[in-house]
């Protein structure tokens, strides 16, 4: 806010100058003195407002529990073989074990490995399963030649689950065929689960 004074400038005439209000500095310091605590308030609360949500936010309530329970692990297969009782087998030989452990959906199936070449030929259905014994009847090593007399095999069981199972009829259906191809070699299916295994030789 301004005023007007007259002020002589020359003999007959007046000049107007305009000359600052002096209450102006005043009530500016009054303004400010009265609204800079207030926004300093403001500040504080904004502030505490915030601290107390991220509070809350880093709360183990918001979080995962690292107490919840943990799913359940499945006990280790084990099993071992205890016929045929001696490695010195003939042209066929029982083959039965026990195994623990077994997870649901799984049977036990037998292979027979060539020691020399490595092909798996798979018996043609599941071993009997009662408890922990199993039983796979009677099982054929790898025929002896003139180039191995002394032909050695490996008897394995193995935990199939239905998926391998069907991969093992596949095989032995496409070996049936009397088209006279020879079928592709036999892979163990991935999800099986070795139980135990033994190797012999024929004594014939």
């Amino acid at each position: 806010m301004c005023v007007t004074a007259t002020t002589p400038a020359s003999a007959g005439h007046e000049e107007s100058q305009e000359v600052p209000n002096a209450q102006e500095p005043a009530d500016r310091r009054s303004w400010v003195e009265r609204h800079v605590p207030l926004f300093v308030a403001l500040c504080s609360v904004l502030t505490a407002v915030l601290g107390f949500f991220g509070a809350i936010l880093a709360s183990p309530l918001w979080q995962e529990s690292d107490d919840r329970p943990s799913a359940p692990t499945e006990a280790k297969v084990s099993g071992k073989v205890s016929d045929p009782p001696s490695p010195k087998v003939g042209s066929t030989t029982p083959f039965s074990g026990t195994v623990e452990n077994v997870p649901p959906g799984y049977a036990v199936w037998s292979v027979v490995k060539d020691a020399d070449s490595g092909a798996l030929y798979p018996k043609y259905g599941p071993c009997a399963l009662s408890g922990v014994q199993w039983d796979c009847g009677q099982v054929f090593p790898v025929k002896s030649s003139e180039e191995y007399p002394e032909k050695q095999s490996e008897l394995q069981a193995w935990l199939v689950d239905a998926a391998g199972a069907a991969e093992i009829m596949r095989y032995v259906m496409d070996a049936e065929d009397d088209d006279g191809k020879q079928p592709s070699a036999f892979k163990i299916p991935e999800s099986s689960i070795p139980v135990d295994s033994m190797r012999v030789v024929l004594s014939e």
